[in-house]
């Protein structure tokens, strides 16, 4: 991609012929002045420009770039985003959820955390009386309730390691 404000043409297809003869499958260029996007045809020997409307689609882009984009900076920051969402880039995906969390009113988001708050205890819970199950440890209905009624995760991460090495209920629960 080059990007030309005062070159001739003759010395950007100069520039596309060696990059062809290298091996670089697509070439483009960019004038500044008329905004207008040209794309090298090593076939024709000639720049072709390319529509406002167009988009150039390559294996090696996340999503098609506008070529609109290239030229205009408010169209280009858009291809931009889009390509990094589509990549799920952790930051804008991180961004967005939490955008989304502040439209919501805060009965759903406090209900949505308690939600899954909830979700880890329980699948802990599940864990314990798998590991209880699994080393040969019956549970008294009394030790059955007083797992059901925890829901402190440290406390539960606590008996799940106590699981290693526990032999009886009461070595599991303390």
């Amino acid at each position: 991609m080059e990007v030309v404000d005062t070159e001739g043409v003759d010395h950007v297809t100069g520039k596309a012929r060696r990059f062809a003869r290298r091996g670089v499958r697509r070439v483009f260029y960019v004038r500044v002045a008329s905004r207008a996007v040209y794309e090298w045809s090593q076939k024709d020997d000639a720049w072709r420009r390319l529509g406002a409307a167009e988009f150039i689609e390559d294996r090696c882009f996340s999503v098609p770039i506008p070529v609109a984009a290239l030229a205009d900076q408010v169209v280009a920051d858009d291809a931009v985003a889009r390509a990094l969402l589509a990549r799920g880039t952790p930051a804008l995906v991180a961004a967005m959820e939490a955008r989304r969390v502040e439209g919501r009113d805060e009965g759903r988001v406090e209900g949505r955390v308690e939600g899954r708050a909830e979700g880890r205890a329980e699948g802990r819970r599940a864990a314990l009386r798998t590991l209880a199950h699994a080393a040969g440890i019956a549970l008294s209905t009394s030790d059955e309730a007083r797992i059901d009624a925890c829901d402190d995760e440290e406390l539960l991460d606590r008996w799940i390691v106590n699981g290693r090495t526990a032999t009886t209920a009461r070595a599991l629960l303390r």
